[in-house]
Parts: structure tokens; sequence; C-alpha cells
């Protein structure tokens, strides 16, 4: 999970993350069984093709680890 990869990287106190499932978190609406968003428009139309979520996360953490 993200939490879990940012902790990971964290230079910081070491703190567990424990995910719960959706049903756990109620919310007024229902939520998609898959939410997640394609990107194949996005390279077909502009020829932008998105780096792993991971790579940008280290690049991220790096600067706020210095």
């Amino acid at each position: 999970s993200f939490a879990r990869a940012i902790m990971a990287r964290s230079s910081g106190a070491k703190v567990p993350v424990i995910g719960i499932p959706t049903t756990a978190y109620p919310t007024p609406a229902a939520r998609p069984a898959n939410s997640r968003l394609s990107c194949e428009r996005l390279a077909h139309d502009f020829g932008i093709t998105p780096r792993p979520w991971e790579a940008m996360l280290d690049e991220v953490m790096a600067l706020y680890q210095a």
C-alpha cells in the first residue's frame, strides 16, 4: 500500500501501518470495485507515459529527507 511504502522509505520513527478493508470505513457513497485510472489515452494522445508511482515516491522522499 502507499502508506506502507512511505513508512518503509522513512528515516524517522517506524510506525506500523495496519490496513483495513473498505467495509470497515463506512461512507455515504458506495465505492466502485475498481477505481484505478488508465493512462492509455494520455500516452496515446500526448505521448506522456507516467513513471511508476514507486519511482516517483522515491524521488519525493529524497527531497524531504535531505
